[in-house]
């Protein structure tokens, strides 16, 4: 089943549960818009793309990704994650999703900005800061963000902050947004946590994907006392038994390129510290709280037995198929949503868009204690309606839908 389908089926089996209106359920299986264009840039022709799946909550809200596998049917997918995203935590935004298909790799940094100005020239007539706003997702950031900010004051004739998120500081964007994702992951792994009354020394975690959110979620969780023993890249990752020192080797990982290069930990670097593992390792390895903070579909029906983890805890976007979840919940391993565990990037998303329209500023403090905010009363609420015997993601679903159900109402 594609990823677009299994989104559409989780989102009619949530929605027939809760005895939502057939109007309701069509329409939240498909966009309200969709734009697909060509972006031409010194002879050659790429594909972008915008969807609008739904603006019951507010301005439709989601990122823009440049990405050689990019197409319609996972952008229109992750909008619909992003209504339900954005519903489940209560930041008033609807959900949207963008992108262009890309090999990011075969082009130069002039080549990129010039794609980015002509995608906002492309979808300049759908967005903008009261109807569409557009944020960094793969391969898209701060500065490019500026870019697209830039090209869309030029066509609009006046400054506008709030036409994107995700900016760097200087030109209107907030302390803590880069952060925000992978901390909200942290306070996700907090809750569940303190909902087991266990100790963070007690809690031994993998995480597969060390990018910018896999990174700062292992940053936050390392501080407070999680156990990390293992995170990967793309080409494979390191495991280290005693436990990883996240800072170092993010460090050594930028200067070297890879992270199977650096096995740091107790304040050095060196190869006998740890051992290379590939990617299906790590998500088989026996820890307490697997991270999947990469990519979508890595847990399948295929490999869903070897998960010996307790709990997986999904920062990516739909990284564990309806098949394998019904596999993991069969053996008692709790899967926690990534509608509920990566929405900090939205939220700290919406102070920065606040900034934008009225100026107000938000310290980094501020950043993180309002994602706390939303997210410890949207994980208890979570909780308790799992209690009804659904799973978390078909839980996440429902509450979120009868959100919208709610804002249809009003």
């Amino acid at each position: 089943m594609s990823f677009l389908k299994e989104i559409q089926k989780n989102v009619e089996n949530a929605a027939n549960e809760i005895s939502a209106p057939d109007f309701l359920v069509k329409d939240l299986k498909n966009p309200d818009r969709f734009l697909e264009f060509k972006i031409k840039v010194d002879n050659e022709i790429f594909t972008g793309y915008r969807s609008q799946h739904n603006n019951l909550s507010g301005p439709y809200k989601g990122g823009v990704r440049f990405h050689k596998n990019v197409s319609a049917d996972e952008v229109k997918a992750l909008s619909i994650l992003m209504t339900l995203k954005c519903a489940l935590v209560g930041v008033p935004f609807g959900g949207a999703k963008g992108g262009v298909k890309i090999d990011t790799k075969k082009y130069d940094k002039s080549k990129l900005q010039s794609v980015a100005r002509q995608y906002v020239q492309k979808a300049f007539p759908i967005i903008g800061p009261e109807v569409d706003i557009p944020a960094p997702d793969i391969n898209i950031d701060p500065e490019l963000i500026s870019i697209m900010v830039d090209e869309y004051s030029k066509i609009a004739g006046k400054p506008s902050p709030a036409s994107f998120t995700g900016k760097k500081l200087r030109d209107g964007g907030i302390d803590g947004r880069v952060e925000a994702t992978g901390y909200g992951g942290f306070v996700i792994l907090t809750e569940l946590m303190k909902s087991i009354n266990k100790d963070p020394e007690e809690v031994v975690v993998a995480i597969q994907g060390f990018g910018n959110v896999g990174y700062h979620f292992g940053y936050f969780a390392k501080r407070r006392g999680f156990k990390v023993v293992a995170a990967s890249e793309s080409a494979g990752g390191v495991l280290i038994k005693e436990g990883i020192d996240i800072v170092k080797t993010k460090k050594c990982a930028n200067e070297k390129g890879t992270i199977l290069d650096c096995f740091c930990a107790n304040g050095s670097c060196g190869h006998e510290k740890g051992e290379r593992i590939k990617n299906e390792e790590l998500l088989t390895l026996d820890v307490d709280v697997l991270v999947p903070a990469a990519v979508e579909d890595v847990i399948t029906k295929k490999n869903a037995n070897k998960i010996k983890a307790d709990h997986v805890l999904c920062l990516a976007n739909n990284p564990v198929t309806s098949g394998a979840e019904d596999i993991l919940t069969a053996k008692g391993v709790e899967v926690i949503p990534d509608i509920l565990t990566n929405s900090g990037g939205v939220i700290a998303s919406y102070f920065e868009w606040k900034k934008g329209l009225k100026g107000e500023e938000i310290s980094k403090e501020e950043v993180f204690s309002g994602i706390e905010k939303f997210l410890r009363p949207a994980f208890a609420n979570l909780r308790e309606k799992r209690r009804c015997g659904s799973s978390m993601r078909m839980s996440a679903y429902k509450l979120a839908i009868e959100n919208l159900m709610k804002k249809h109402n009003e």
